[in-house]
């Protein structure tokens, strides 16, 4: 099989590097979460890496693959090194956006749980997006942890808007200079 490269394409000044980048930062938009794409590269032991998007109201990273990864991928280790050196989350979604949003769901990757345990003994949770009841901010989450915007768990999984920004993202088109809307 031949490799396949995926197609740079840009949308609202940014060049990403594949439509799937592009379609997050569609989604991301939609919900009005700001993020900055590629802010910055950092040297991880060794490792380069440069993570796809900063979440400036959150203070996470949100890494998007196209494949889904796995433990001892390459991605994986990645994504554990940065929440290590960066001390903060760092949260993986892979694949292409589900027909509901109730499917969008990715890893949490936690700077601290490596610290108490081996690596292969503390995956990576699960989590989605939630929307803080009380201020209205989207954000990465599960019901069990507080979330970032200081309200104390109250949070709604999945409404109206979610589901109009999954759809927006799903149906992105950016052939012919169009720019994702």
């Amino acid at each position: 099989m031949a490799d396949l490269k995926a197609i740079e394409t840009y949308y609202r000044g940014y060049r990403f590097r594949s439509r799937l980048e592009a379609r997050w930062a569609v989604f991301l938009d939609a919900l009005g979460v700001q993020f900055e794409y590629e802010k910055d590269g950092y040297d991880l032991d060794g490792v380069w890496y440069l993570p796809d998007f900063w979440l400036p109201d959150q203070r996470v990273w949100l890494e998007v693959k196209g494949p889904a990864i796995l433990s001892g991928d390459d991605a994986w280790e990645k994504a554990y090194r940065l929440a290590e050196a960066s001390e903060t989350f760092v949260y993986v979604f892979c694949g292409q956006f589900p027909e509901h949003p109730v499917g969008l769901t990715g890893l949490a990757f936690n700077p601290f749980e490596r610290m108490v345990a081996p690596e292969d003994e503390r995956p990576p949770r699960p989590v989605r997006w939630l929307q803080c009841l009380i201020c209205g901010q989207w954000q990465i989450g599960n019901r069990l942890e507080y979330l970032r915007c200081g309200c104390i768990r109250r949070c709604w999984a999945g409404n109206a808007d979610l589901i109009r920004a999954n759809t927006t993202a799903r149906q992105a088109r950016f052939e012919h200079g169009e720019r994702g809307r």
